[in-house]
């Protein structure tokens, strides 16, 4: 038996506080982000709304994945200005398009991911 529990919520990045995960959280091991940095105006607030979950929960850290936008590079300036630690790899992802009778398409993309916590002093 798998005891993994797994929580999701909708969220405004712009109305942080209006949500309900920033209210009642305060025991969660990993904050998962996948394909959000759209657009430059979005650094600011996603990087202060990780660097919140991180701080709610001390030992944590959040998982961040990208495409490699023209904004990321930003983004991760705008973390570690907040005082957290950014550890980013690359990886090569194999993505399938699949359509009606058609042949099977597959496309090479390279993803960031990026592993945010806190600096170990401040756990």
């Amino acid at each position: 038996e798998n005891s993994l529990e797994v929580e999701t919520t909708e969220f405004d990045w712009f109305r942080p506080r209006r949500s309900e995960i920033l209210i009642d959280v305060d025991e969660w091991d990993v904050f998962l982000f996948a394909d959000v940095m759209y657009e430059k105006r979005f650094i600011e607030p996603v990087a202060s709304v990780i660097a919140t979950l991180l701080r709610q929960n001390k030992g944590s850290q959040a998982v961040f994945t990208d495409p490699q936008r023209s904004s990321f590079d930003a983004f991760i300036v705008e973390l570690r200005s907040l005082g957290l630690e950014v550890r980013r790899e690359l990886r090569m992802i194999n993505i399938c398009k699949a359509e009606p009778n058609k042949q099977l398409e597959s496309e090479h993309h390279a993803i960031s991911i990026l592993f945010i916590t806190l600096p170990q002093d401040s756990n």
